[in-house]
């Protein structure tokens, strides 16, 4: 099948994106408004359940029942291992039609800016003028609420790529790269810098929703440290099965690097985030300054 499919004489570039699912409603991820906040720009989107043992399958099927020409679902297991969540990634990706020219993975905590839309609308045309073969978007990553951010151990990662070009997802599904000689590589001369925006959410949860969470997703990770320590040390303290991301990263409440949103957030977020508010939670700062909260302000959303 050709790659390009011609409409009055005029090459259509298709971009395609996809995600995997495991526990969306166990571990309280924006899964749904992911989804919605990328299918406006996208020609098809693959959602890989993977057996979740909560009603993950039905949200998948809603969004498949509003978009039939665009949603496919396919299914496979989840992991028991960090390292095999890539496989499961590069699964979903192979699911794509054929006639998918490129890729965009987004993950089930991350939500695009409807500001990004018409430049990710744009990026297959852009990358093939440019001669690139793959693209770097931006992240904006909360802590504890809607109204906090703080530097997590990325700014920016390739997760957009050509199929043609041998690119794959690696290791815990972080991003894209090219395996050879061994390693995995990213070449430069290949990767466009994008000014696509998205929301990284995966440390916004209910408190049991978030402990439940950070504890099974650190099971992936025991073999190299995990769980971390300060886990047990948190229900130790707290009494209960209750996360409180700032105790977590208390280290970032001590030096300043935890900062508050004066943006605005993706439009598809604004019910999720109303009851969020809602519900009355708040994430208590550590013991060190026992009497803080960060309360919750109004945002423009």
């Amino acid at each position: 099948m050709s790659w390009y499919v011609l409409v009055f004489g005029v090459a259509m570039i298709k971009l395609g994106a996809f995600t995997y699912w495991y526990n969306m409603t166990v571990f309280d991820y924006p899964a749904e408004e992911s989804v919605r906040s990328v299918i406006p720009a996208v020609d098809q989107f693959v959602i890989c359940e993977c057996r979740s043992q909560d009603n993950t399958l039905d949200i998948a099927k809603k969004l498949q029942s509003e978009f039939p020409d665009k949603i496919k679902i396919v299914r496979r297991n989840w992991v028991t291992h960090f390292t095999q969540i890539a496989s499961v990634a590069n699964f979903a990706m192979d699911a794509l039609n054929d006639d998918i020219d490129f890729a965009y993975q987004i993950q089930a905590d991350e939500v695009l800016h409807e500001d990004s839309i018409e430049e990710l609308t744009s990026m297959p045309n852009m990358l093939t003028e440019a001669k690139k073969t793959a693209a770097r978007v931006k992240y904006v990553h909360f802590m504890a609420n809607y109204q906090t951010t703080f530097p997590f151990c990325y700014d920016t990662l390739v997760r957009i790529a050509s199929r043609k070009h041998s690119w794959e997802i690696i290791g815990d599904g972080v991003q894209f790269a090219k395996h050879s000689a061994g390693r995995d590589d990213i070449p430069e001369e290949e990767v466009l810098n994008t000014e696509i925006q998205v929301f990284h959410y995966g440390k916004v949860k209910d408190a049991e929703k978030g402990w439940q969470k950070e504890h099974d997703f650190m099971e992936l990770y025991r073999d190299i440290g995990f769980p971390d320590p300060k886990v047990a040390e948190m229900e130790a303290k707290l009494g209960k099965k209750f996360c409180d991301y700032i105790y977590l990263f208390e280290d970032h409440v001590k030096n300043g690097t935890i900062k508050k949103f004066t943006g605005v957030h993706p439009f598809v977020m604004k019910d999720r985030i109303a009851a969020f508010k809602a519900g009355g939670y708040e994430q208590f700062v550590s013991e060190m300054e026992a009497n803080v909260k960060i309360a919750f302000k109004d945002n423009n959303v």
